[in-house]
This record gives C-alpha cells, sequence and structure tokens, in this order.
C-alpha cells in the first residue's frame, strides 16, 4: 500500500500521486490491509529519515542517534 492520499511528499515530492494498493487476492483481509497500511507508513518514514541522513551527513551534522514518534499509528499495536 502507498499511502499518498493527497500526494507523495518529502522525499518525493509528487503532488500528483495517489495512494494505490497492490496485490491483493480474494484471500485478503482486513488484517492485511491494516497491515499493509502500516508498513506503508514504515516505508516512507524510513526513506525520510534516510534522506535526512543524506542532507545531514553532507552538511557535516552528526547521524541521528534518536528518533521520538507520537501521533495514532504510533500507539498501533
Amino acid at each position: 500500500m502507498v499511502p499518498a492520499l493527497s500526494g507523495l511528499f518529502a522525499p518525493h515530492w509528487e503532488e500528483a500521486a495517489r495512494g494505490t494498493i497492490l496485490g491483493m487476492t480474494q484471500y485478503s483481509t482486513k488484517a492485511h490491509l491494516a497491515r499493509a497500511l502500516l508498513e506503508g507508513i514504515a516505508q516512507m518514514s524510513r526513506e525520510v529519515l534516510e534522506a535526512m541522513d543524506r542532507d545531514s551527513s553532507a552538511a557535516g551534522v552528526q547521524s541521528l542517534s534518536l528518533l521520538r514518534v507520537d501521533g495514532g499509528a504510533s500507539r498501533n499495536n
């Protein structure tokens, strides 16, 4: 799942992009969709963190050593 309901922002900056769900079969369940959404959010977060690390390295700043998160998705079991 690509959770891009209003475009893909950092680090891609594609405002015309839209969310998509791929690979579904007749056996896909709500649990599969929920997991795919959470994994999509995690992958997008990883891409942003990698871009931040690249940019900070280029500026001579030390890599991130701590990440704190909040919001509804962070409380999901």
